[in-house]
């Protein structure tokens, strides 16, 4: 079960969701962020009647350039106290070279993350997903690994997905330091698109599997804690 997105998002002036900025055509799911006068209007949806606490999800998307324009796919607690928050894949990238990856939580009453970041042509289809298991995080880029947080803050409540479009990238490039805007432009009109998402139960035993054989040759990002 879908539901999209209405208002303005927590800590975010510069978006305005609509749900008519979310459609469905030939099967792919769109979400359109579109420039009305000073403010965007953007589209962003969830399954927040389906969440559970472990597993695996995974989605199939691409992103129109925008130096305005950011796409998140993130997993949400349930019981709407943050943190905790899983980030599966976000960029402010205008040229969608590049991708990141975070895991927020608290400790003693303080905020901490963690991030990793990969590059990438994200304006094509690409599959991003994460599998989530007590005390791990691996984070994966079309069926392969690429980064993982191994830690006993790892979230253990129960989160849904949101895949999202919001405006103000560029304001963060300038506040992480990233980058300069504008590099691509910011057309008046940008998509993310969603060809399929598909989201599994946490299975123990496979994750025990998958951790025992992996090679240790195998070069994995470590997503380094922050405050």
């Amino acid at each position: 079960m879908w539901g999209a997105y209405s208002g303005q998002p927590g800590g975010d002036p510069h978006s305005w969701w609509e749900p008519e900025q979310v459609s469905v055509t030939e099967g792919v799911l769109r979400l359109r962020a579109q420039q009305d006068g000073d403010q965007w209007v953007t589209g962003g949806v969830s399954n927040s009647a389906v969440s559970q606490t472990y597993g695996k999800w995974m989605v199939r998307l691409r992103a129109g350039v925008s130096d305005e324009i950011s796409y998140h796919v993130l997993l949400w607690p349930r019981d709407e106290v943050w943190p905790p928050e899983i980030d599966i894949a976000e960029s402010v990238s205008g040229r969608r070279e590049s991708m990141s990856s975070f895991i927020h939580w608290s400790d003693e009453g303080e905020h901490h993350f963690a991030q990793a970041d990969t590059t990438g042509r994200f304006d094509e289809w690409h599959t991003v997903g994460v599998e989530w298991g007590p005390g791990i995080v691996r984070y994966l880029v079309d069926d392969s690994e690429w980064a993982e947080f191994e830690s006993s803050f790892v979230p253990s409540t129960s989160m849904w997905l949101g895949i999202q479009a919001q405006a103000g990238a560029c304001d963060k490039q300038r506040e992480w330091g990233t980058g300069d805007c504008p590099v691509s432009g910011s057309p008046a009109i940008a998509d993310i698109d969603i060809d399929w998402v598909s989201v599994y139960s946490p299975d123990f035993a496979a994750l025990a599997a998958v951790e025992s054989a992996r090679s240790t040759d195998l070069e994995l990002i470590e997503l380094t804690p922050r405050r």
